[in-house]
């Protein structure tokens, strides 16, 4: 009986493996990554950029406008005023101290704007990026982050919480600076809320500090 149900489930194990296997295999799990380089890309301000772009990375063209930029950390700063503004005054309240001179509020302009935020205005045309369902061998997403690394001709300026870089990141990063082109990283810092993805981030510092790129570390 035993012997049975041992031979049943090795069966079974030996079956999803196999179905695993496939799927993998017809997903191209097993193909040898591509790997090409960008040469002579084009400018942004080029007619043929956005073309270019879209091409590679399976993007596809349209008109809009754009009305506004999405930032959700305007919303939290200003859920963190009011919060602030409501405990001084609860705290005044409840135990009659008035005296907060020790403690240090810092106040943020949300009304300040980044002159670039109004560039999107003068044309129509955008550049959609499919962003869900990635396959194993190739991102959209991926795709156009390094060909736009490639393109920068200014600046780059990155934000992440959780910077955690690839090879090929940091050599294009690495090899914009070496351009001219000014190279910014912003992330998290040792108060993060998950320090082993801090510590992992931490690693690839060394590469791109050596070659030029100014990595500052978030201290809420």
């Amino acid at each position: 009986m035993i012997q049975s149900i041992l031979w049943w489930l090795f069966v079974a194990f030996l079956t999803l493996s196999l179905i695993i296997f496939i799927g993998f295999y017809l997903r191209g799990a097993f193909r040898d990554r591509i790997r090409y380089k960008v040469k002579h890309a084009p400018r942004p301000e080029e007619p043929q950029f956005p073309y270019t772009l879209a091409s590679i990375t399976n993007s596809f063209i349209t008109d809009g406008i754009i009305t506004d930029f999405w930032n959700e950390a305007a919303a939290i700063q200003r859920a963190r005023l009011d919060a602030i503004s409501k405990a001084r005054h609860n705290w005044t309240f409840g135990n009659g101290t008035a005296d907060l001179s020790r403690f240090k509020f810092r106040n943020f302009n949300l009304n300040s704007k980044d002159e670039d935020n109004d560039q999107g205005n003068k044309h129509n045309l955008m550049l959609v990026v499919p962003g869900a369902n990635p396959r194993i061998r190739f991102s959209p997403i991926q795709a156009f982050k390094y060909n736009s690394i490639l393109c920068a001709r200014k600046r780059i300026w990155l934000a992440s919480p959780y910077f955690l870089p690839d090879d090929n990141s940091i050599d294009l990063l690495v090899a914009a600076k070496q351009d001219g082109v000014d190279v910014r990283i912003l992330t998290t810092s040792i108060r993060s809320d998950k320090k082993a993805v801090y510590y992992a981030s931490f690693e690839h510092y060394g590469k791109l500090l050596k070659g030029g790129v100014a990595i500052y570390e978030f201290q809420p």
